[in-house]
């Protein structure tokens, strides 16, 4: 049984090995999808790569089968990770059910593109023939300094709407994450996949298909390496959570309105406004009440992305009436969402998605044009060159992206700004940080997440974000229209969230600390660039070590 088993792997796929290799991809979706949010079943995540890894010892990779393979996998985790986008272009898109499919299934291929460019990338690697031992070549044989540049490669460079890092899949490993002050995300991503590496070598010592490593030292060192930052993890935590209880602290009101989308089928518009204006207000005047009744002072009054959709504070001047009186009776800064209208120099108007922040006093109001846009969500790509395309979808927004990273300036020091998609990219807040001198304190996000109903993506898109105030050692207040609101504290802890799909306040007593304290604040993703740089030059250089090689054979 077992010669017949060595004998079909060595063969080319026939049918029955088709089947195997299309399991073996599911099976690895499947790991990653059950390693993630809502699931949370993390140590799935350390192994999710495995099956892959099986499959590349034994199948030769051509390059249509590396794209074939891309697909697949794409298919299967995006389909199932991401099945709420599915009712959400039937509902809003306007799309029949077959067209919807068809939407969904191009969309989780076009997200394929990271997980085609690792098995391209595994297949081109493998075409280098390069036999003598010098010091590159050693190395590029090494699969421990290869293999995962290779995935942090793809995984930098491919395309994804809703980014999911590798660490992310294992961000439920609270004591590992922690590491994400010192590499961030993506450096962790590639310590992600050096730890499936390493079960995977002591796996095939167990398994008579496959041929075992030569040596486990390396796979051994990496799970002392990964033992040594949970290590870090668990000291790093309790540092933090000491750490905040003497700083500073401020009162953030957050009001979660669960406004209904603003559809283009209202017919009357400005009893529409009415009436979710006068219920945030109510809202908000009752909780600031509540906290006056206890001698609790509220410094800062939240409200959620599109918690009062089709307003905009400067044209709109019940809007303004209703923030100055309640910043006059409760002495009260606030930070709101609107539609900023702006006519640009060729006298156009264009409509930006707005963040305020308008202090007690009602001067040196300031805002945050949103930056990143969410494609077919706040604007329809090309609709700029052919805007019959905004017609066909009108719920989606036609907003135009900011160009300038600023923060507020508050009486509690800088506020980075930040709307929904934002938060979930690591590099663009990095950057945010960065280019505004790292005096950040504390990070404002304003989320509407009411387009996906009550489901997964909720807990997916706030465990992305959550993995911000690990990175900086700032802490996240996340003000959401229909859930999930919640104060993320500098450890990453998720406090006081409030329920999906309704109506909720909170009042979030938010630990400001002085400064960022992260090495990864100070130095980035400087040193994981550094390495993936001088990899894939070594590599290329063995590339073209085998092509001179060739051509001076031919001749």
């Amino acid at each position: 049984m077992t010669n017949q088993l060595k004998t079909s792997f060595k063969n080319s796929p026939e049918k029955t090995d088709r089947y195997f290799i299309l399991a073996m991809l599911v099976l690895s979706a499947a790991l990653q999808i059950l390693s993630f949010a809502p699931y949370h079943i993390w140590p799935l995540g350390f192994v999710s790569f495995i099956p892959l890894f099986f499959l590349i010892d034994k199948y030769k990779l051509s390059f249509k089968r590396a794209i074939r393979w891309g697909i697949v996998l794409a298919l299967a985790f995006y389909t199932f990770i991401s099945y709420w986008l599915y009712s959400t272009i039937i509902i809003y898109g306007h799309f029949p059910e077959w067209l919807g499919y068809l939407t969904f299934a191009g969309y989780c291929i076009i997200n394929s593109s990271r997980f085609i460019l690792f098995f391209v990338f595994i297949y081109l690697t493998s075409r280098t023939k390069e036999e003598s031992e010098s010091v590159v070549n050693r190395l590029l044989k090494n699969r421990y300094i290869v293999w995962p540049v290779l995935w942090s490669v793809s995984e930098l460079i491919g395309w994804e709407l809703f980014p999911v890092a590798g660490a992310n899949l294992v961000s439920g490993d609270d004591l590992f994450i922690q590491a994400a002050d010192i590499v961030g995300i993506h450096g962790l991503s590639l310590i992600w996949f050096l730890v499936n590496l390493s079960l995977y070598d002591i796996a095939k010592r167990f398994l008579p298909a496959l041929k075992p490593a030569k040596s486990l030292k390396p796979a051994f060192a990496i799970l002392v390496l990964f033992s040594l930052l949970h290590v870090y993890g668990y000291l790093a935590k309790s540092y933090w959570n000491e750490k905040q209880t003497h700083f500073k602290t401020a009162n953030f009101a957050v009001i979660q309105g669960n406004a209904p989308l603003a559809f283009s089928e209202i017919r009357n518009v400005d009893t529409f406004r009415y009436n979710v204006l006068k219920n945030i207000t109510e809202q908000t005047i009752v909780l600031l009440n509540e906290e006056r009744s206890k001698n609790r002072k509220v410094d800062f009054v939240v409200w959620p992305e599109s918690g009062i959709p089709l307003l905009s504070f400067t044209e709109h001047t019940k809007l303004q009436q209703v923030v100055y009186t309640i910043q006059n009776e409760f002495n009260t800064d606030f930070i709101l969402n609107d539609i900023d209208p702006v006519r640009n120099a060729s006298g156009r108007t264009e409509y930006f998605n707005n963040m305020w922040l308008i202090p007690t006093d009602q001067t040196n109001i300031t805002k945050y044009h949103k930056i990143i846009l969410l494609p077919f969500g706040e604007y329809i790509p090309l609709s700029y060159t052919f805007p019959a395309l905004s017609n066909l979808v009108p719920e989606v927004s036609n907003f135009t992206p900011g160009d300038k990273k600023a923060l507020f300036n508050s009486k509690i020091g800088g506020i980075l700004p930040s709307v929904c998609y934002e938060l979930m990219i690591s590099r663009f807040t990095l950057d945010f940080f960065e280019k505004t001198n790292k005096k950040a304190r504390v990070i404002v996000n304003l989320t509407n997440d009411t387009w996906f109903g009550k489901s997964a993506e909720n807990f997916q898109h706030l465990e992305l974000a959550r993995i911000r105030a690990i990175e900086l050692r700032l802490p996240i207040v996340r003000s959401t229209n229909s859930g999930i609101s919640a104060y993320i504290d500098i450890t990453g802890t998720v406090l006081n969230q409030t329920p999906q799909n309704s109506r909720a306040e909170r009042i979030y007593k938010v630990s400001i600390p002085e400064r960022s304290n992260s090495l990864f604040s100070i130095w980035g993703y400087l040193p994981l660039y550094i390495y993936l740089i001088i990899i894939v030059l070594l590599q290329l250089f063995g590339f073209v070590q085998t092509w001179l090689k060739t051509r001076a054979s031919e001749t």
